[in-house]
């Protein structure tokens, strides 16, 4: 029974009476509000007077589309190395003689790679 005592003992400490709010009995967090707001309002006029936004400059290979020319120059490329091969390999004569799926086969071999 004596431990049960200690335990009473240790209560919660109470709210100061300097910290009510008057009649109410509730904490007084107006000059806590105070100061937050007015720690902001600085806080804010410091963030608008630092902030300066930087003019963009696109990089050389976005300005010039250097990727997109060099896109349709290799797509060039792959076609007439396609186009070689079928006459020199298959030849034209020979084309009409192929199965369907033979065909098929040639048509995504040559646009897969473009489409990729």
């Amino acid at each position: 029974m004596a431990e049960r005592s200690s335990d009473q003992a240790k209560q919660l400490p109470s709210v100061n009476d300097d910290t009510l709010n008057g009649d109410s009995g509730e904490p007084d967090t107006s000059d806590v509000y105070s100061k937050v707001e007015g720690e902001a309002d600085q806080l804010g006029q410091s963030a608008e007077s630092s902030l300066e936004f930087e003019t963009y400059e696109m990089p050389f290979y976005v300005k010039y589309r250097l990727l997109s020319v060099f896109a349709v120059m290799a797509s060039g490329v792959w076609l007439a190395t396609c186009v070689y091969f079928i006459e020199q390999k298959i030849a034209w004569q020979d084309f009409q003689y192929l199965l369907p799926h033979e065909v098929g086969g040639l048509a995504a071999g040559v646009l897969t790679p473009l489409a990729l």
